[in-house]
C-alpha cells in the first residue's frame, strides 16, 4: 500500500514539475527570464532531480548573465546525466560568459566524446569562445597602448622626442596596428630630424589607413628633410585627392618646401662659391640665410 502511495505521489510530482517545466518554457520564449527562472525553480520544488530544470535554468541564467548560478545548474544537471549535451552547451557558454575562454573550449569539445552529429555546433561555439577570447585580449591591450599614446604626447609637449619616440614604441609592442602610435612617432622622429625613421612609419600608417591624412603629412615632411623636395610636393598634393578641405594647408606646406628648395639651392651655390675661393661667397651664403629668417 505504502509503495503505491508513494508511486502515486512521485507521479503526481512529476506532472506538476512538467506543468512548470511548460510555463517556464513559455516565459523564456517570451523573453522573461526571471520569470522562468522563478518557474523552473518551483518545478525543482517539486522534483529535485529533474535534469531538464536545470539545464532550461541554466540556459535562463545565462541569458540573464548571471554565469556562476548557470554553472552551478549545468555541473547538477551533470551529476545526474553525465552526457547530457545540454548540460555541457550551457556550462561551456557560462565558462564564456565568465571570460573563462580555456575552460569553455574544453567543455565545448568534450561534447564531441559523447556524439559526433554535434561537430558542427561544437565548432561554431568553440570558434565564438576564441572570437571573444581575441577580442578581449585586443582590448586590454589597446587600453595599454592607449595609455602609452598619451604619455607619449606628453613628453611631445614638453619637447622631450627621444621619451616620446620610447613610449610610442611600447604602445606598438603591444598593439602593432595601432595607427595613431605610427603618425605620431613620425612625428617625434621628424623633430629628432631622424627622417629615413618617420618616413617608414608614415608608409606603415598608410598601408594600415590608405587616406590617413596625418600620415601623408608627416611623410611629406620626411621627404622635405630628405631634400627630396618634388617627392614632399607630390604627397602633400595627395591629400587634396582625400579631402579639398585641406586645400589652404597643402598650399602652404607647398610653399614651405619651395622656400626650402630655393634655401638649400643658394645655400650649396655659396658653398660651391666659397670652396673656389670666391670673396663674394660670404656674401651670397648671408642673403639665403636673411631670406630664410625672414619667411
Amino acid at each position: 500500500m505504502r509503495a503505491l502511495e508513494a508511486d502515486a505521489n512521485e507521479r503526481r510530482e512529476k506532472r506538476e514539475a512538467t506543468v512548470l517545466k511548460d510555463q517556464g518554457n513559455q516565459a523564456f520564449h517570451k523573453g522573461d527570464y526571471t520569470r522562468a527562472v522563478e518557474l523552473y525553480t518551483q518545478g525543482l520544488k517539486r522534483l529535485k532531480d529533474f535534469v531538464v530544470l536545470y539545464t532550461n535554468r541554466a540556459q535562463a541564467y545565462n541569458k540573464l548573465e548571471k554565469f556562476t548560478e548557470a554553472m552551478e545548474d549545468s555541473r547538477t544537471a551533470l551529476q545526474l546525466e553525465p552526457n547530457n549535451v545540454k548540460a555541457l552547451v550551457h556550462l561551456g557558454k557560462a565558462q564564456q560568459g565568465l571570460k573563462d575562454y580555456k575552460a569553455a573550449v574544453t567543455t565545448f569539445q568534450e561534447i564531441l566524446k559523447i556524439d559526433k552529429k554535434h561537430e558542427k555546433m561544437v565548432a561554431d561555439n568553440v570558434m565564438r569562445a576564441q572570437e571573444a577570447d581575441a577580442s578581449e585580449r585586443r582590448e586590454k591591450r589597446k587600453a595599454e597602448a592607449t595609455v602609452l599614446k598619451d604619455q607619449g604626447n606628453q613628453a611631445f609637449h614638453k619637447g622631450d622626442y627621444t621619451r616620446a619616440v620610447e613610449l610610442y614604441t611600447q604602445g606598438l609592442e603591444r598593439l602593432k596596428d595601432f595607427v595613431v602610435l605610427y603618425t605620431n612617432r613620425a612625428q617625434a622622429y621628424n623633430k629628432l630630424e631622424k627622417f629615413a625613421e618617420a618616413m617608414e612609419d608614415c608608409r606603415i600608417a598608410l598601408q594600415l589607413e590608405p587616406n590617413n591624412v596625418k600620415a601623408l603629412l608627416r611623410l611629406g615632411k620626411a621627404q622635405q628633410g630628405l631634400k627630396d623636395y618634388e617627392a614632399a610636393v607630390t604627397t602633400f598634393q595627395e591629400i587634396l585627392k582625400i579631402d579639398v578641405k585641406y586645400e589652404k594647408m597643402v598650399a602652404d606646406y607647398i610653399v614651405d618646401v619651395n622656400l626650402a628648395e630655393s634655401t638649400a639651392k643658394l645655400d650649396m651655390e655659396a658653398e660651391r662659391l666659397f670652396n673656389e675661393g670666391d670673396v663674394k661667397a660670404t656674401g651670397v651664403h648671408e642673403i639665403g640665410l636673411n631670406d630664410v629668417g625672414s619667411s
